[in-house]
């Protein structure tokens, strides 16, 4: 009961207006659903749609906002094995236009695991394919609908009861094909901690999520022969967040997501267009079985 009263509490602050600096898809790994670690058998798939606001550059003051419409699945196929996918599609309304296109595909393979001694553990393994729209303008990073990397992401994390710990790690291979910027992002590394409060007709989430980048990003000096690059100052600030998630199951096989997040520790660089000032997600879920 108490920690149900703490989560309404962390829910009802943070579900009418909330700020966060989003990711490169590193937090796809370690989320937790409930439903799925009773029922190991479903697959869902997800239709979520994310309004945010990047709030105002802090060098040219120039803000944009972002709508992204994501469908992800996530699908049983063999005892605790899971498939992970997500495709989306961007809209960025900038100073000087408003720009849409398909974002980077992902997938990724999960399963649990044991070891003598330890109790299960889950690991993840996945890619972010470079297939979205990067070079549309050529436009600085926030107008683009797709980062035009390839990234590997790796990840192992445990339930505790109410309770989940993971660890992330992604790496980013080459530079982006934006020809503006010519991105190459660091590596990040990201801890997921929260606890899950079930209901009868859904559940409450709190969780910290925490993500680093390793290096600071470098990017080219445009039109600069021969070609010359530099490290971008603080674009490998620490990210801080309390995100809050309330699911509630409306059928059998449908149910409606809210989703938050407080930040606690913000960052300035804006390089990557991943930043967010204001942001809110709402998703609908089907459930279902393959077998």
């Amino acid at each position: 009961m108490r920690n149900s009263i703490l989560l309404l509490a962390l829910l009802f602050c943070t579900l009418g207006v909330f700020s966060q600096d989003m990711d490169a898809g590193i937090s796809i790994m370690g989320r937790r659903d409930p439903r799925l670690l009773e029922e190991q058998k479903e697959s869902k798939l997800t239709m979520t749609n994310n309004l945010g606001f990047s709030g105002k550059d802090p060098l040219d003051g120039g803000e944009f906002t972002i709508n992204t419409i994501m469908a992800d699945g996530d699908i049983h196929f063999y005892k605790t094995s899971r498939i992970f996918f997500r495709l989306a599609y961007g809209i960025s309304a900038g100073p000087a236009k408003t720009v849409n296109g398909p974002g980077d595909i992902m997938v990724m393979y999960s399963s649990d695991f044991s070891l003598p001694l330890v109790k299960t553990w889950n690991i993840s393994v996945g890619i972010k394919i470079s297939s979205g729209s990067a070079n549309i303008g050529p436009y600085p990073m926030a107008y683009e609908p797709a980062l035009g990397s390839n990234d590997l992401l790796l990840g192992f994390g445990k339930n505790f009861g109410i309770a989940n710990l993971y660890f992330g790690y992604q790496k980013s291979f080459g530079r982006s094909v934006n020809k503006l910027t010519e991105l190459k992002r660091g590596d990040d590394v990201m801890l997921r901690a929260g606890i899950t409060e079930k209901f009868e007709t859904g559940y409450l989430q709190a969780e910290i999520l925490g993500i680093k980048r390793i290096q600071e990003s470098n990017v080219v000096i445009y039109n600069s022969v021969p070609r010359q690059y530099f490290d971008v100052d603080q674009s490998n600030e620490l990210q801080l967040n309390v995100l809050g998630k309330v699911s509630v199951q409306t059928s059998r096989y449908i149910s409606l997501e809210a989703l938050a997040a407080l930040p606690l520790l913000t960052r300035d660089s804006n390089i990557d267009g991943l930043k967010r000032a204001f942001s809110i997600s709402l998703s609908a879920v089907f459930y279902f079985k393959l077998d």
